[in-house]
């Protein structure tokens, strides 16, 4: 998934987030921010929480400042996003085909949304875009 943010009063910024790539260090120190381990951290981050937001966003900004604090990261709600990538949404959608009562009407949104998304990097390293 790509995490995207464009401050009003700056330059846009974008990064890639796997989970499953991110560094140990990285996440220890999410874990000690949000007081979640790592799997209730990324439940919380899908549902939308904004501490986990929040905490991902300083993981990748202390990438390119590694003394900013914590608390000096804040942004407005519209400023910040997360979008899924093709492959993510595909596995939801195919997992969405699976469940009782799904329409074939919500199966086309979905698809429509899956064609829409761009493909995700794969492996490739976050890094800041502009």
């Amino acid at each position: 998934m790509f995490l995207i943010y464009k401050p009003g009063d700056g330059e846009e910024q974008e990064w890639w987030f796997d989970p499953q790539d991110m560094r140990v260090k990285e996440a220890e120190a999410i874990e000690k921010r949000t007081g979640w381990d790592w799997t209730e951290y990324f439940i919380h981050l899908l549902a939308g929480s904004v501490l986990a937001r929040r905490a991902l966003l300083w993981t990748f900004q202390r990438r390119i400042h590694p003394t900013l604090r914590f608390e000096d990261v804040d942004f407005a709600m519209s400023e910040l996003t997360l979008e899924y990538d093709q492959a993510e949404l595909q596995r939801l959608r195919d997992k969405t085909a699976e469940q009782d009562g799904v329409t074939a009407e919500q199966l086309a949104q979905l698809d429509e949304q899956v064609t829409q998304a761009r493909p995700g990097l794969g492996k490739a390293p976050a890094s800041s875009g502009g």
